[in-house]
């Protein structure tokens, strides 16, 4: 299955998050978190948990073969797979 951020055009291959024994929820989690007061109660190297890149943009979960589908847009979107930088921001928060 593929994540997308319908937001920003980008994509994220469930099979990417096998290795690591994750799924989508803590991509989704790990990216929208919010919070005014930047610390949290775990150790950070500034990687911004608490200001969630995807704060606010919309998903959905599709099939593999639907990536390149025009999501109801007149010309065909370019999707861009951001799994490996995705599978490194989790590696991250879940070593801290």
């Amino acid at each position: 299955m593929i994540l997308r951020n319908l937001t920003e055009h980008s994509y994220v291959r469930g099979k990417a998050l096998k290795p690591l024994g994750l799924d989508f929820g803590e991509v989704v989690i790990t990216h929208i978190c919010w919070s005014s007061d930047p610390s949290c109660s775990m150790p950070n190297d500034g990687d911004g948990i608490t200001r969630g890149i995807w704060a606010g943009h919309r998903f959905d979960i599709v099939t593999p073969d639907m990536v390149d589908m025009k999501d109801g847009a007149s010309a065909k979107i370019e999707w861009r797979d951001v799994s490996e930088e995705v599978v490194e921001k989790l590696r991250k928060v879940f070593e801290m």
